[in-house]
């Protein structure tokens, strides 16, 4: 009688707990197929934006190597300018020597002009050798300073191809 009772103890006890399961499996939320269409299309909607971001990640990339080939561009180009800048300075630098020396042959040309007509006033006699020498001085100085500048252009050119 005792195992009897055990048995009916043992059968109340499992039958208060498939009890609890049978609630515990009502309480769960039912299954609804609109639910995974709806599940579907927000798995299908992540799939699209994972795409997208990729998309955007692997166009980041190129712009970033597209940034970098720049930036290798303009350190070229900057140094680039800088040689043409010395380059120019050295030009100008030489092209003001040039000046100087052109304006030293005019006031050394103008000083005989003026010696030289000094001493024509002196010797009346001597007008034709006057006009003479005053048309030999006016083609000179032109060619004299012709002759400079094309010397010095020859020179920077010589150095620029040195370098």
């Amino acid at each position: 009688l005792d195992t009897v009772r055990q048995k009916l103890a043992h059968l109340a006890e499992n039958e208060q707990t498939l009890a609890r399961h049978i609630e515990q499996i009502r309480s769960l939320p039912v299954f609804n197929p609109q639910d995974l269409t709806s599940l579907q299309a927000e798995i299908s909607a992540c799939g699209e934006q994972l795409t997208t971001a990729m998309s955007t990640v692997s166009s980041l990339a190129t712009l970033k190597n597209t940034a970098q080939e720049l930036d290798s561009d303009v350190a070229t180009l900057r140094k680039v300018l800088q040689r043409q800048e010395a380059e120019l300075l050295s030009l100008r630098e030489a092209l003001s020597a040039k000046d100087t020396r052109i304006d030293a042959l005019q006031s050394t040309m103008q000083e005989m002009y003026t010696a030289l007509k000094n001493f024509q006033s002196q010797q009346p006699s001597m007008a034709g050798l006057r006009d003479e020498l005053q048309t030999y001085i006016r083609q000179q100085v032109p060619a004299a300073a012709a002759h400079i500048i094309r010397e010095e252009i020859a020179e920077l050119l010589q150095e620029m191809g040195e370098e």
